[in-house]
């Protein structure tokens, strides 16, 4: 072999060195990314078969992305780093991992609580044709007695059951989320004015949050 063949296969070495030097840092991001998702996985199926195939090809992996920035291991001394590069590795990915999951604890909360308002207005929707009909028939009557006669809530995914009131009072029972809420007509100056009223307050939407 020549020279220039060995300054050539050395040039390459080192550019396919370099280029394989942000290795560990995209396969961190990557093994940090598959650790959340395999939290949701447990938390939905409770299987521990994903996290014993996680954690290995997590040490598969820390144990290549080492070797690409060690290079041989020829002696003792070079195991050493070996093995200390895998373990700070793994620890800085334990640390990355506790620091997302914190924030994941605080947002899932307010998430759920985002998406269970979402639904309960929905499901306010859903009685809006009961609120025009009771609103028609008082209004074209002048008092609310009766506007609610042979009105009845209707069920689906979400409204679990309910009922509506002679006087035309709308209650609803949601079961996803679990929830209740009132829709309360009252006449001033011949026109009908709603108010709504529910539990728990936290999943109610912005309509029930003025009127109380």
């Amino acid at each position: 072999m020549t020279k220039v063949d060995a300054s050539a296969i050395s040039r390459c070495k080192s550019a396919l060195r370099l280029r394989l030097a942000s290795a560990p840092k995209l396969l961190l991001l990557f093994l940090l990314g598959a650790w959340i998702v395999d939290f949701f996985v447990f938390v939905c199926s409770e299987s521990q078969v994903s996290f014993y195939i996680l954690a290995t090809a997590t040490l598969c992996i820390l144990g290549w992305a080492n070797h690409i920035c060690l290079g041989a291991i020829e002696h003792l001394k070079d195991l050493g780093k070996w093995i200390a590069g895998i373990l700070f590795d793994l620890l800085l990915l334990v640390l990355l991992y506790a620091m997302c999951i914190l924030a994941l604890s605080l947002f899932l909360p307010a998430y759920q609580c985002y998406g269970s308002r979402a639904k309960v207005a929905e499901a306010l929707m859903g009685v809006a044709f009961l609120k025009n009909e009771i609103t028609d028939r008082a209004e074209k009557a002048g008092f609310l007695s009766d506007a609610g006669r042979s009105l009845a809530v209707p069920q689906n995914k979400q409204i679990a059951g309910g009922m509506v009131s002679p006087d035309g009072q709308i209650f609803v029972v949601l079961e996803d989320p679990p929830a209740v809420f009132t829709l309360v007509p009252a006449m001033r100056a011949g026109r009908i004015e709603w108010s709504c009223e529910g539990y728990p307050i936290k999943y109610m939407p912005a309509p029930c949050h003025k009127s109380r």
